[in-house]
């Protein structure tokens, strides 16, 4: 399957994104698989974002069955606490009802991005710097 955008800008690059098809874990893997299957084997997402909102909504449908409505205060509530092993590997719902989730780095090798390194996530609540 082509895991890679038709350009070579930035060569030897590194970024941080939320979603990368360089991530090298089963869910991953399953979401390109399915996607290829829909798409076509050399398809890729349109963004990391587009990816998010993909876990997102399995987020809500959980959230939605737990609350036993879509009703949204009681649905926000259940989001709170649930996570969701998805595509951008696992993002969890906190309190204050941001996600958390791993930024994942990437080094742009040519036409393609190389999977780097995914370092822990971080609680969205706590300063980034202090």
């Amino acid at each position: 399957m082509w895991r890679s955008w038709p350009s070579a800008p930035g060569k030897g690059v590194l970024t941080s994104l939320p979603y990368s098809s360089a991530i090298p874990t089963d869910a991953a893997e399953k979401f390109l698989t399915v996607f290829g299957a829909e798409y076509g084997s050399d398809a890729l997402p349109g963004s990391g974002e587009s990816v998010g909102g993909y876990n997102w909504l399995f987020m809500y449908k959980a959230a939605a069955e737990k609350a036993g409505t879509t009703a949204a205060d009681e649905v926000a509530e259940a989001l709170v606490g649930q996570s969701y092993d998805g595509p951008t590997d696992v993002m969890t719902m906190t309190d204050s009802h941001h996600v958390s989730q791993p930024m994942t780095i990437v080094k742009r090798d040519g036409s393609k991005n190389s999977f780097v390194s995914t370092p822990e996530s971080l609680d969205p609540n706590q300063p980034a710097c202090g």
